[in-house]
């Protein structure tokens, strides 16, 4: 899937707001790029050591086959009409977001 990082979702909407007119009625918003399960599973291994995170399509329930897939969004209209380029991909959008549900188990598990 083209997993986009809500700052990079958020930048995207004030650069169109800011481009107003706009040329085009409609817009992809999102990260121009695909990575699958196996990515996502082993950058979250990376990032928490002995977790045992892994992606194996016989375990699967998320939808995501391979009858189902799609590429990436096209975002060169965003691109082109807005000056706006998604800055922020899965390895750094996961370490935060893991930083933060670590900051915050405690929390979280109440």
């Amino acid at each position: 899937r083209d997993w986009t990082h809500i700052d990079d979702t958020c930048g995207a909407l004030l650069a169109l707001y800011d481009a107003m007119p706009l040329p085009q009625p409609m817009y992809n918003v999102s990260r121009g790029k695909s990575w699958n399960l196996k990515d996502v599973a082993s950058v979250l291994d990376d990032l928490c050591p002995g977790s045992g995170f892994r992606w194996d399509p016989r375990d699967s329930i998320t939808g995501m086959s391979e009858s189902n897939r799609r590429g990436p969004l096209d975002i060169e209209r965003l691109k082109i009409d807005t000056g706006f380029s998604p800055s922020i991909d899965l390895a750094e959008g996961l370490e935060e977001y893991t930083g933060y549900l670590k900051k915050y188990r405690q929390w979280l598990e109440e």
